[in-house]
């Protein structure tokens, strides 16, 4: 099984290259949590889905999460590092 890594803002300047270098190039299995705040910030031309959809597509078996609430991200959370521990 390979290693699982949790990026967060994975969908920003480096979370986006962090992706792509352990995803591509070492094969992990990586989880990328983002909330888009650069759209919040920024408007229109700050938005980063676009970096997300391109990872989705690209990086063999990233999992995006997209934390529109705390309990949802909780909840996220508790998936992933429940995949990652056979034990819970």
């Amino acid at each position: 099984m390979p290693p699982i890594l949790l990026i967060t803002g994975s969908s920003g300047l480096i979370g986006f290259e962090v992706v792509r270098y352990f995803g591509t190039e070492l094969n992990y299995k990586v989880h990328g949590v983002d909330n888009n705040q650069r759209a919040i910030f920024f408007g229109v031309q700050g938005d980063t889905r676009w970096n997300q959809e391109q990872l989705v597509r690209e990086v063999p078996g990233f999992v995006s999460i997209i934390p529109w609430t705390s309990r949802r991200l909780r909840s996220a959370s508790s998936a992933i590092f429940s995949a990652g521990n056979p034990e819970r």
